[in-house]
């Protein structure tokens, strides 16, 4: 049966369709709230028009959706039918499911038998018949609102929703089924949400309610109270579930029985707290007990008010209890009388409301604690050393019967220390923890109780047992330590003869305080500091010390072989440190290559050639360079930042000019051919790179003829006036840079090396071009200069 939000109530007819019952023959049988059957009850039932509305087969659940319509289960065609409080139908959902779909044996049929809101987030929980012989039973939480509709064609024409299902609930919690929808204990018979909690009940054929988190996290099960037929007992299963208001939880039990009714059930009260029980008579015949609970004795979610406390006794250590009578209160306290001062008891408390006693909590009946004792502290000795000691303080650790305190007695010289509410009778054992304090050594401490020697006593009811407690000390001579500092330079040879004899300073503080005079020390010597007081921290630095040509890494403290920038001062020891200072020596400054085109031959090739582009490759120490650098007759290219001794390999790749025929092109430094250059450091090494060209015959472009490597070229007659010298260019900050003749084009070298360039006055190839035709060689006219490098 479901309420809609007017009081109209709609009542499931499963077997509206037998003929021994005589009523309006309608599955959904709706009434007013003065228990009228109203008009507008319906539903008929047939296979073949399953679909269409109010057509039902078996409709045994329903619930009021969140936006109030009626959603009605129909058994055999695995459908939710879902309609408006006037009874207009609204759609069919369809719950079938692909097998395997909540575990392997799944075979995804999905008849319903009960279904259920959660008035949380107006989520559908379904329940069904039997799932299959050993298979588990579940619920499914499905999405109202996340559907795609589909037309089927048997019946023609019919339509019905497919919803998202968003959990699977009690796999392995529920029991398995037989088979048989009859009988198994797996069909869901109702499923409700708590309000108060948000929790989901479900009761099943077993007899049994199972209870799950929103979440689905299995949280425990229960029956009804009892079986059988009496009062307050069932025969048979949980079949109907509901919540009021408050979460109580209303049952249906024993259906079709003489038994047929309903059982309220709620939560108990919460645990008290604070429990506490002491003795109130110095004959121990009388204890107050007190505790501390929550106003209504339940948590927020109570269901019940607290009506009384439930008093319970023992006096055999919780073996069995008894229960104290004590009148009917809601008040936090009890007195009990009667006692037996030779018992040993412990009470227990529990909150009692109509769903039952809540957890109890438990506490011992502790006898009168009257005695106590005093310790005073004494310190003997020279008043030096009584000095010395000053207000150190002493531990004290005590045992009452056996039992250490929770807290020892910190105490100092002339101090006294009080312990109290100790049982009479009970024994207390004393012993000092040996203190220390700078300066001072002690002798054995003296515990005195009541001017005996003793280490022990016994409390005496009403009375304060004195102790006095001496230690004997002694001003003990300082101790003194020291430590040895060995310096050593590590790296290459070359950075070690480097730094040579050069003195490093090393600063050092005791406890703090810096040493009147730093350290000094060279490669391989060793200085050590002695007479520092034992205990004392030493720190250490060392001042940066420049070398000429030499940089230094950080340096490394070694104390007993761990690096550390501290030690403490051992009596008698020199503690070993050894100062590592990493030295590199200083890289060279590098060096660069400058190179000049030059195209010789007859002014006609020359014109030809033109602005043709020249593509020199090189490599740095037999690495090859990333990018190659481009070059035009009478231009420049400048390769900076190489590093000083490399020796950094040239190339030239063939290039082509319509008409021309160039000759083997020839690298030269200082008028000496040659393939490969050596960097000097802060040098730039000028290389004439020249290419002979000659006009061909047809005027169509060849490459150059294949020659073999020379390493020099022939001499060639000067030209009659000096060429002039090119024009100086500035390095740049930029990788590469590149210039050509006026009307050429400029390209930007390979990242990692930093060509400049610059024009050059080349006009003298030109006029020598004859001559070096007429002799059948190239001479190549080449210039060292050294330049400084700029970053």
């Amino acid at each position: 049966m479901t309420l809609t939000q007017d009081g109209m109530a709609w009542v499931n007819d499963p077997d509206f369709l037998l003929s021994s019952v005589t009523n309006t023959r309608k599955a959904i049988r709706i009434f007013n709230p003065d228990v009228t059957e109203s008009a507008l009850s319906f539903g008929t039932g047939g296979w073949p028009q399953r679909y269409q509305p109010g057509v039902f087969d078996y409709s045994v659940g329903s619930a009021r959706m969140a936006n109030g319509n009626i959603i009605i289960t129909s058994q055999t065609p695995e459908l939710l039918k879902e309609h408006r409080v006037d009874g207009t139908f609204v759609r069919n959902i369809y719950l079938h499911q692909p097998a395997g779909t909540a575990y392997a044996g799944d075979p995804g049929y999905r008849s319903p038998y009960a279904v259920a809101v959660d008035p949380a987030d107006g989520t559908l929980l379904v329940g069904y018949i039997d799932p299959g012989t050993g298979n588990s039973g579940f619920i499914e939480r499905i999405d109202p609102d996340a559907c795609t509709t589909e037309t089927i064609t048997n019946p023609a024409g019919a339509v019905r929703d497919r919803c998202t299902v968003l959990d699977t609930i009690g796999v392995g919690t529920f029991p398995n089924g037989n088979g048989s929808s009859g009988t198994s204990a797996a069909v869901t018979f109702s499923i409700q949400v708590d309000p108060t909690t948000q929790d989901v009940y479900v009761a099943a054929r077993s007899g049994l309610a199972y209870v799950f988190g929103q979440d689905g996290t299995p949280k425990g099960r229960f029956s009804a109270f009892g079986t059988g037929a009496g009062n307050g007992q069932i025969s048979s299963a949980i079949r109907g579930i509901a919540f009021d208001e408050r979460g109580f939880l209303y049952a249906t039990v024993g259906e079709g029985t003489a038994a047929t009714r309903v059982e309220i059930f709620a939560r108990t009260p919460d645990p008290i707290t604070e429990l506490t029980a002491a003795y109130t008579s110095t004959s121990l015949t009388e204890a107050t007990l007190a505790w501390d609970a929550l106003p209504t004795g339940v948590t927020d979610d109570a269901q019940t008010p607290l009506r009384d406390y439930v008093v319970e006794q023992s006096i055999d250590g919780g073996t069995t209890w008894s229960v104290v009578p004590t009148p009917v209160t809601t008040s936090t306290g009890a007195t009990v009388t009667g006692l037996d001062p030779v018992l040993a008891y412990q009470f227990r408390v529990s909150a009692w409301n109509e769903a039952g006693n809540g957890d109890t909590a438990v506490v011992p009946l502790l006898a009168p604690e009257p005695g106590g004792f005093t310790v005073t502290k004494t310190v003997t000795g020279s008043p030096e050393a009584i000095t010395l000691v000053g207000d150190t303080a002493f531990e004290v650790t005590y045992a009452v019967d056996g039992v250490p305190a929770a807290q020892p007695l910190t105490i100092a010289d002339g101090e006294i220390a009080t312990v109290g509410d100790l049982p009479a009778g009970a024994v207390v054992t004393l012993q000092e923890t040996p203190a220390a304090a700078p300066g001072v050594t002690f002798g054995t401490p003296r515990f005195l109780v009541d001017g005996v020697e003793s280490t022990s006593l016994t409390i005496t009811a009403d009375e304060i047992v004195a102790v006095v407690l001496e230690n004997p000390a002694e001003v003990v001579p300082p101790a003194l330590g020291g430590f040895s500092l060995t310096k050593t330079v590590t790296g290459s040879p070359a950075a070690i003869a480097a730094v040579g004899p050069t003195d490093f300073e090393v600063t050092y503080t005791v406890d703090g305080v810096p040493a009147a005079q730093p350290l000094l020390v060279a490669h391989g010597e060793t200085v050590s500091v002695v007479d520092l007081p034992a205990g004392a921290d030493v720190t250490l630095a060392e001042s940066p010390t420049p070398v000429a040509g030499v940089t230094f890494g950080a340096p490394r403290f070694v104390v007993d072989g761990i690096e550390t920038t501290t030690l403490t001062v051992v009596e008698g020891v020199a503690a070993t440190v050894v100062l590592e200072n990493p030295a590199e020596i200083v890289p060279p400054t590098p060096g660069a290559i400058e190179i000049s085109k030059v195209v010789s031959g007859p002014q006609a090739a020359i014109d030809a050639v033109g602005q043709t582009a020249f593509e020199v490759t090189y490599s740095v120490d037999g690495t090859p360079a990333a990018q190659s650098v481009v070059i035009r007759h009478r231009g420049t290219v400048t390769l900076g930042e190489l590093p000083a001794g490399a020796v950094v390999a040239l190339a030239e790749t063939p290039a082509s000019a319509t008409g021309v025929t160039f000759g083997a092109p020839i690298f030269s430094v200082d008028g000496v051919a040659t393939s490969s250059v050596t960097i000097v450091a802060g040098e730039t090494v000028e290389v004439i790179l020249e290419n002979p060209a000659t006009l061909t015959a047809s005027g169509s472009p060849t490459g150059p003829p294949t020659a073999t490597p020379t390493t020099s070229s022939p001499t060639a007659t000067p030209p009659a006036t000096p060429p002039s010298s090119p024009a100086a260019t500035t390095p740049g900050p930029h990788p590469a840079t590149t210039s050509a003749a006026p009307g050429g084009t400029a390209r930007t070298t390979a990242a990692g090396t930093l060509p400049r360039t610059g024009a050059s006055s080349l006009g003298y190839v030109a006029g020598a071009g004859a001559i070096l035709l007429a002799v059948g060689t190239v001479v190549l006219v080449l210039r060292r200069r050294t330049a400084e490098l700029t970053e």
